[in-house]
């Protein structure tokens, strides 16, 4: 299951919480959303005493993606997966005379390449990469 990042008003990372408990602080307006993507939530009090578990960045780069997961370091649970698709490559050393003209041929197509699974997060033509959120049925902890 995902977990939402959560931070106290003083932005210090507090420990992830379920979905169903965010949209529960989100509804009583004890929290506000700080970001969409990851989705994190600011609670609009301060936390004294902040206990948190330690998480771990796991990566597993490869030749197109670069699986990049959160990890709980006590339960080995994943809290946050995401697939970093690399798009770069050598340019190509000249254009051709219509690409003088009327511009590069694989921009309009940037926007229509959709991944096999999951949600693109962030994806622009100029961009040299892009991010793919995962279901969490592709996670696997390890």
């Amino acid at each position: 299951m995902s977990k939402v990042f959560v931070v106290d008003e003083q932005r210090t990372p507090l420990d992830p919480v379920h979905p169903g408990r965010a949209r529960l602080l989100l509804s009583q307006g004890k929290a506000a959303v700080l970001r969409r993507f990851p989705f994190t939530i600011i609670l609009k009090t301060t936390i004294a005493q902040p206990v948190v578990t330690p998480l771990r960045v796991k990566l597993d780069p490869g030749s197109k993606t670069t699986g990049i997961a959160v990890v709980n370091d006590t339960t080995g649970e994943v809290v946050f997966a995401a697939e970093l698709a690399h798009r770069g490559g050598p340019s190509k050393g000249r254009w051709t005379r219509a690409e003088r003209y009327v511009g590069h041929g694989d921009d309009d197509i940037r926007g229509t390449v959709r991944p096999v699974f999951g949600i693109v997060v962030a994806s622009t033509s100029s961009e040299r990469c892009r991010i793919v959120l995962l279901s969490p049925r592709h996670w696997k902890a390890g």
